[in-house]
């Protein structure tokens, strides 16, 4: 009987399907449901969402979470603090990529590390570099963010944890200089980004002590790399490098002309820069102000007499030059330059001295109150008058010198002896 009815369902399926075919939609609704079923089957086959792993939910949310914040502080700040954030950012999201590849790649050789992650880490710097090393209002942000953004180097580093914490302490440097202006939305900007600095250490000590994880089934960071649509082609990533090349022969020959020795005043600020050759200048009482900065840049064996209170004086890439001057509101910032004496009548609250050598300082007034910030310079001294008869000076070297010991766990610094006497 069951074979029976078999057959007979057979005789049946061959009808209908003889009477759909002279009808005329018969075989478009075979195929219709031919598809339908290789869709069923290919949607079964497809292997399932790829799961995203905790460390990288962990970093996106801790530390790119902070983003949108960094930029809401930098927008009430100013565009160029701005552009100063994006830069950073492109840290950040650099380290999430390095993240992403770490589950898929291999460990990388150092071949492989100088290629696909140390030449893309130095764009980054540079790009901030670039930015610090432009006089204006918001060196400090830039040069802080410049020495935070360092810190994304830990994931090729065998112990990362000090890796973030040295870049961190370095921008405090300057981001203390940001604090110290008491401008809420400055302090707002700065605070966020070192708070998002202290989340990735933080990260980095939870997640990574020793060092970033890798797939030691995966692919070559370069394979990986290649296959992301961002990724620009071989042959387009050539040119920049023979423009480079072009660029660095250029610049050789011939020799570059001087620059035009220039006083000019740009907002708040005086400009004296290019000047050289004994050349004496002066900034007037008339010219001076209680909110005038003085910016002094690329002067060579020169006197600058600033006559009058301002606000602030930095001197930039100088040689041999001598700056008189009396009372300061808020500092004086000698930097990248070489034997540079300073000379001030009346108070100065700070000085601060950046990759900087020979400095000499000559000060008479407010010295109980006087900070000095001093940061990979040497050479220094500081001339006072001296405490047992006033009307005779005494020279103090400034140390550059520290002796550094470790106990329990803690890294003590001190002045070195030859500094003792």
């Amino acid at each position: 009987m069951a074979a029976n009815l078999a057959s007979l369902i057979e005789r049946l399926e061959k009808a209908v399907g003889s009477l759909e075919g002279l009808v005329g939609f018969g075989a478009p609704a075979r195929e219709e449901r031919k598809a339908a079923t290789e869709d069923v089957k290919a949607v079964e086959k497809k292997a399932p969402a790829e799961e995203i792993p905790p460390f990288l939910v962990e970093f996106q949310t801790a530390v790119l979470g902070k983003i949108p914040q960094l930029l809401q502080t930098a927008q009430a700040v100013d565009p160029q603090v701005v552009q100063i954030s994006n830069e950073f950012i492109k840290g950040l999201n650099f380290v999430n990529d390095l993240l992403i590849a770490s589950t898929k790649c291999r460990k990388p050789s150092d071949q492989e590390n100088q290629e696909h992650i140390i030449s893309k880490l130095q764009v980054i710097f540079k790009g901030l570099a670039d930015l610090k090393n432009i006089r204006n209002n918001f060196t400090n942000h830039s040069t802080a963010a410049f020495e935070a953004v360092q810190s994304i180097q830990w994931p090729i580093a065998p112990m990362p944890g000090p890796i973030v914490d040295n870049f961190l302490d370095a921008s405090a440097f300057y981001g203390n200089k940001v604090l110290m202006a008491k401008v809420e939305t400055h302090t707002a900007w700065y605070k966020t980004m070192r708070e998002t600095v202290v989340a990735m250490r933080d990260y980095v000590k939870a997640n990574f002590a020793q060092g970033l994880n890798w797939n030691a089934r995966g692919v070559s960071i370069g394979e990986h790399f290649a296959a992301k649509p961002t990724q620009a082609p071989k042959e387009e990533t050539k040119a920049p490098v023979e423009e480079k090349k072009a660029a660095r022969e250029e610049t050789k020959t011939p020799a570059p002309a001087k620059k035009e020795p220039k006083k000019f005043e740009r907002g708040i600020s005086w400009i004296i820069e290019n000047y050289s050759e004994n050349k004496t200048l002066e900034i007037s009482p008339e010219e001076a102000g209680l909110k005038k900065a003085i910016m002094i840049e690329n002067c060579e064996k020169c006197i600058i007499q600033v006559k009058g209170k301002v606000k602030s004086i930095i001197i930039s890439k100088c040689k041999n030059t001598s700056v008189v001057c009396q009372d300061i509101v808020s500092g004086i910032e000698i930097v990248n330059s070489t034997k540079t004496q300073m000379q001030s009548t009346g108070t100065v609250p700070s000085i601060t001295i950046d990759n900087s050598d020979g400095a000499q300082l000559f000060l008479s007034k407010g010295l109980d109150d006087l900070i000095i910030t001093t940061c990979k310079s040497s050479d220094m001294t500081i001339t006072i008058p001296d405490p047992a008869c006033p009307d005779e000076w005494i020279e103090k070297a400034i140390p550059h010198q520290f002796t550094h010991r470790i106990s329990s766990g803690k890294v003590a610094s001190a002045v070195s002896d030859v500094y003792n006497h």
